[in-house]
């Protein structure tokens, strides 16, 4: 969560971990683990999320590192606008 540099295989990793966990405190009495085929959807997934934060220039990946930019302020402040203008409808 608070790491500036990680990899795909640190982030996927980390959510398959993280899912065993969430099934192994749904039902207590089981063995928690993600099947081979749950676990191959969740890498898949992270690799196709990773690409759009890319895309949007949110992260940076050099060789296998992937580096934390952050939202660029303009669209941040676009973002904020929109949230409040959405609160006050409500």
């Amino acid at each position: 969560k608070e790491q500036k540099e990680t990899s795909y295989i640190e982030v996927a990793n980390y959510l398959v971990q993280q899912i065993q966990i969430a099934k192994k405190d749904k039902d207590k009495h089981s063995v928690a683990m993600c099947s081979v085929e749950e676990e191959k959807n969740i890498r898949r997934r992270v690799y196709d999320a990773l690409n759009v934060l890319l895309a949007l220039e949110i992260i940076t990946k050099e060789n296998k590192v992937i580096k934390w930019v952050g939202l660029p302020c303009d669209e941040y402040k676009t973002l904020s606008a929109l949230d409040l203008a959405n609160l006050e409808k409500a």
